[in-house]
């Protein structure tokens, strides 16, 4: 993360993303990364960035915990 708004709630104090967490810098659930990581994996704004998006919602499901085991906060 390299600039404020990067962070979680655009504090740069805080070590989580603004991915992970709520607008005002709480850290999101598990349930909820893990829903919004899917929804975003069978977007085309997931294709757009560069990553293969999934062809279903089980493909979807699976790459996202798979995502989410690689951050070190859910492993």
């Amino acid at each position: 993360m390299t600039k404020p708004e990067d962070h979680g709630g655009g504090n740069p104090e805080n070590a989580r993303c603004v991915n992970c967490c709520h607008p005002d810098g709480t850290h999101k659930t598990r349930k909820e990364l893990l829903e919004s990581t899917v929804q975003w994996l069978l977007s085309d704004s997931c294709a757009e960035m560069g990553f293969p998006k999934a062809d279903t919602l089980e493909e979807a499901r699976e790459r996202a915990e798979n995502i989410l085991l690689e951050q070190p906060v859910w492993q």
